[in-house]
């Protein structure tokens, strides 16, 4: 099951991505990596921003955040723990957030407002989007390390654009691809 994320649910994900982060040995303080996590009803209005959380027979097992922002849909915080992955929960995330970013296509094709089926919503990303663009694509960001993610999104559409960046002021040195596909 995947749904609205709550501010129960907070904790937990915070530890399944503090145990993501602890096994590639990195480091990880909620306040520098999730602030928006730490203000979840001021950072997710679930119109334009959604967080969702997957459940596996009843226990938080992931996550998964959208963002609409102009023509580009941003995936981000997608993660399941260990201990729930191979189970398909992944990838139900990222289907489950790239639908509500069709409802918002097909609502509107600006992405300027939100579905009218509130129900049908979920997310959060962040980044610059050009406006030049001429389709509506979904694109994420996603740490170098983080090689059996990288094989889920090509799997489910995206492609590797040949763009990276290196994030600023990051105590893990992260280097991050950029991932995109058509909506």
């Amino acid at each position: 099951m995947i749904r609205p994320a709550e501010p129960a649910d907070i904790p937990h994900l915070i530890r399944i991505i503090k145990d993501a982060f602890a096994s590639y040995e990195l480091v990880m303080d909620p306040e520098y990596e999730v602030p928006d996590f730490l203000s979840l009803r001021q950072t997710y209005d679930f119109r334009r921003k959604h967080l969702l959380t997957a459940l596996w027979d009843g226990e938080i097992a992931g996550c998964g955040a959208l963002t609409i922002e102009g023509k580009t849909a941003w995936l981000s915080r997608i993660y399941v723990h260990a201990r729930f992955r191979k189970k398909g929960i992944g990838t139900n995330i990222i289907e489950q957030l790239i639908g509500i970013a069709r409802q918002y296509r097909s609502d509107d094709s600006r992405f300027s407002g939100g579905p009218k089926d509130r129900s049908a919503v979920k997310s959060m990303p962040d980044s610059v989007q050009d406006p030049s663009r001429p389709s509506s694509t979904v694109e994420l960001w996603s740490d170098t390390r983080f090689t059996d993610a990288h094989r889920l999104y090509l799997r489910l559409g995206f492609r590797q654009s040949g763009r990276e960046r290196v994030l600023p002021n990051d105590p893990n040195y992260t280097v991050e691809y950029h991932f995109i596909r058509n909506l």
